[in-house]
């Protein structure tokens, strides 16, 4: 290990609060613009009282009700034009071939500057010169007091009668002598039109919405008799519940948002869902009163789908007011990544895989031990495991001859102790790029191995290791179960195993005050056949197998063995592509097959009582352990499946016992 990374120091062992800073007082978003940080809400009503729907058509992507505060441009004391500008594409302007655009609305918060020019043109980035000379088709300028915060309407000198193939950009610039420049309005909405939403600074435009997912409150007011009926474009579509996991034929709510492109209102709706080809029967949603002035949500009932696994499903309207849509080039939306569980599937018990990388030769390991120790004491299911190699020039007694491939966690940062990984998931709010991070507090850890404990998942190990008497070797079967063919996301599933020794007393480690320091999670070797990385393992049926034999070192104490197996993805190219779907882990018990127990005369046996476990014939109970490892007492036992180490003397055995 060449670095480390920032001290560790003692005050971290105790209860530390890893919230956080407070947030900065702006969002940046492109080109010197911020949100300021103030509470947001909506102005007064009369002064963003929209236009009613008529027969009049408005085109634009925002709902009426604007976001407060509006967007802010860092004030640097000079002059400046700033505005904000939708662009309206061919596809959307060829269903009004021949109308007319005869005004622009607009909403502002507060009204700035000394003029404001309201513009149509064909190229934000041409705008400069004559309306000749440039790509402005018809504007108009306003003086100061002609425009006002709210709503404005503004009809424009020269209407522009949309041709077939054309895209407009339909806007306004506001000129100010100096600051603040904090006036540009998105709208309530819950979702932005990419790449059509511009904001600008004295001619240069930007479109990057990422982090706003709004629209900017900017329409386009259209006459003329080319209207399509029963012709909508599909704006945006989510899950109800903002999830993307979804239940094999259960019905579902998704919400979106639409967009009526003629006069009269939409009363009906029909959907068909196609991924990983398949296609749903049609979803009718009736009731609904979209106008023809602004995107409307709605909430599509009751859809279910037939998939299974990861898919990326296409939503499409096929039928408005019961009638073939006459555009259906808009009515399409394709919701990537998501993933429908197998109907019937139950989750299993999540078991945070929580990796330590250590080395006996750094002081700091000794405290960050202490800590995470503490940390994991509050949770259950957690599986610790470390990853030890040599510190500078001091050798670690506890590294094996594979463990500086695990260095490709570091996600190509230089390599540092004490480092983790929490299932090899990706964590935002670390410096490092990952999956492996400096944690240096407890209740941060915690909180994050918390949190993954409680996430879905489908796929579990049942472990049976045992210790043949003949050969001495360790046998390993494990099988596998998962109530999906196919995991979230997964590229391909490899299933990793390792021998793990705990309880090692060590005279080595620095930094620990006491004469002797106790080792935990010492992985001893990797029992996979391919490597560190695992073995490749197939749940299409659902079902898997895997065995491995491996010899024993004299030197490692039997009582403390475990083996430790995970399921994890695997990307070749990407490390922090390897998330770790569900680990389990089962002690090793010193004894002989079940087998060879089958001719000894005198088999020690244990009984439930209640919840308590008693022997019989003489016997002793040596040990009791949960399916997680842990060594537990043989009274006062909650529900659950519990493995039992009894000897009568002569004859050790272990059993499987049920407490109901």
């Amino acid at each position: 290990m060449s670095v480390f990374k920032k001290s560790i120091s003692l005050i971290a062992v105790a209860l530390i609060s890893a919230a956080g800073c407070d947030l900065c007082a702006q969002t940046p978003v492109d080109g010197g613009f911020v949100f300021p940080a103030a509470q947001e809400g909506v102005a007064p009503k009369a002064a963003f009282r929209a236009s009613a729907s008529t027969d009049t058509m408005r085109l634009g992507y925002c709902v009426d009700e604007p976001r407060l505060p509006g967007l802010m441009l860092q004030d640097d004391g000079l002059p400046h034009a700033v505005g904000a500008a939708i662009e309206l594409d061919a596809n959307l302007l060829d269903k009004y071939v021949g109308d007319q655009i005869e005004a622009v609305e607009f909403a502002i918060d507060p009204a700035r500057g000394f003029s404001c020019q309201v513009f149509v043109c064909t190229d934000l980035k041409q705008m400069q010169g004559s309306l000749g000379g440039g790509s402005i088709l018809s504007s108009v300028t306003l003086s100061a007091g002609q425009y006002h915060s709210g709503w404005n309407h503004v009809k424009l000198n020269k209407p522009v009668t949309i041709k077939e193939g054309m895209t407009l950009y339909v806007g306004y610039n506001i000129q100010g002598n100096q600051g603040p420049y904090d006036f540009l309005l998105f709208d309530q909405s819950t979702y932005a039109v990419g790449k059509k939403n511009w904001y600008g600074d004295n001619g240069t435009w930007f479109n990057n919405t990422v982090g706003i997912n709004r629209n900017l409150c900017v329409r386009a007011v259209i006459t003329g008799d080319t209207k399509p009926q029963n012709d909508i474009s599909l704006m945006s579509l989510v899950p109800a519940d903002a999830s993307g996991y979804s239940t094999q034929n259960i019905p579902k709510d998704y919400i979106a948002y639409v967009q009526n492109n003629g006069t009269d209102p939409i009363e009906s709706l029909s959907i068909i869902v196609e991924a990983k080809g398949l296609r749903t029967a049609e979803f009718l949603t009736e009731g609904l009163s979209v106008p023809n002035n602004k995107p409307t949500q709605v909430r599509l009932r009751d859809i279910s789908l037939p998939f299974e696994g990861n898919y990326n499903g296409t939503f499409t309207v096929a039928e408005v007011n019961g009638d073939l849509d006459p555009d259906m080039k808009d009515n399409v939306i394709t919701l990537y990544n998501y993933y429908s569980i197998k109907e019937g599937a139950k989750a299993e018990t999540h078991r945070p895989l929580f990796e330590e990388f250590t080395s006996e030769g750094y002081e700091g390991s000794y405290i960050a031990d202490t800590l995470y120790r503490n940390a994991l004491a509050e949770l259950g299911d957690v599986i610790w495991v470390k990853h030890h190699d040599d510190y500078q020039k001091n050798v670690d007694q506890f590294k094996f001859g594979n463990e500086a491939d695990y260095e490709a966690l570091y996600g190509g940062y230089p390599t540092f102790v004490p480092a983790v990984c929490f299932d090899r998931r990706r964590i935002t709010g670390f410096e490092e790029p990952g999956p492996a991070y400096f944690s240096p507090y407890r209740e941060e850890t915690t909180a994050i191995l918390a949190q993954l404990g409680e996430t879905l998942t489908f796929i579990d190990l049942d472990i049976q290791p045992t210790i043949q008497a003949a050969t001495g070797k360790l046998e390993v079967r494990i099988k596998g179960h998962a109530g999906v063919n196919e995991m979230p996301l997964q590229n391909s599933l490899r299933m990793t195993t390792w021998l793990v020794e705990d309880s090692i007393p060590t005279t080595t480690q620095k930094g620990c005050p006491e004469p002797q320091f106790i080792q935990n999670g010492v992985i001893r070797a990797v029992l996979s056949e391919e490597g560190i990385w695992g073995d490749p393992i197939d749940i299409t049926n659902y079902d898997f197998e895997r065995s491995y034999t491996a010899d024993l070192d004299p030197s490692w104490n039997r009582k403390h063995l475990r083996v430790v197996s995970f399921v994890s993805n695997w990307d070749e190219n990407n490390v922090r592509n390897r998330s770790v779907y569900n680990t389990n882990q089962a002690p090793v018990l010193d004894l002989t097959a079940i087998d060879d127990l089958a001719t000894e005369p005198l088999q020690p046996r244990v009984e439930v009582l209640g919840s308590t476990l008693a022997t019989t014939n003489g016997a002793r109970i040596v040990g009791v352990y949960d399916m997680s490892g842990r060594e537990v007492s043989a009274t006062q036992l909650s529900k659950g499946v519990y493995i039992v180490k009894v000897t009568n003397g002569s004859v050790t055995a272990t059993q499987k016992v049920f407490i109901p």
